[in-house]
């Protein structure tokens, strides 16, 4: 059998996972079969008055929703890389951060201000 791509990405996955895209987000990522959701997307609660923040922000950025949504969703591959660093309480609020900056990013998409 010939070395691929594909066959060297199922070594580093776990036994049953799979490779998708996020059902929120539409990252490519390795889930198990009842997963749909990546890390950042299954953090809950998104917190209303968090996003809420953040689209408000977003209506002064200079390059418009576009811009802002690209600048959240920056922002929360930090904070994801930061909280790979992280352990417990710590890790888990930059989860949630990275979770709201999402959904705001999404939302600026979808051309939702709310």
């Amino acid at each position: 059998m010939k070395p691929t791509v594909v066959n060297c990405a199922r070594i580093t996955t776990k036994d049953g996972a799979e490779w998708r895209e996020c059902a929120g987000c539409g990252a490519l990522g390795a889930f198990a079969p009842d997963v749909h959701h990546c890390k950042a997307c299954r953090a809950e609660p998104v917190r209303e008055h968090a996003v809420a923040a953040l689209l408000d922000l977003a209506a002064m950025h200079a390059r418009g929703a576009a811009g802002a949504a690209a600048a959240f969703d920056r922002l929360a591959d930090a904070y994801l890389g930061l909280a790979e660093q992280q352990c417990c309480a710590q890790a888990a609020e930059l989860d949630v951060l990275a979770a709201d900056l999402r959904t705001a990013a999404r939302r600026l998409r979808e051309g939702r201000s709310s």
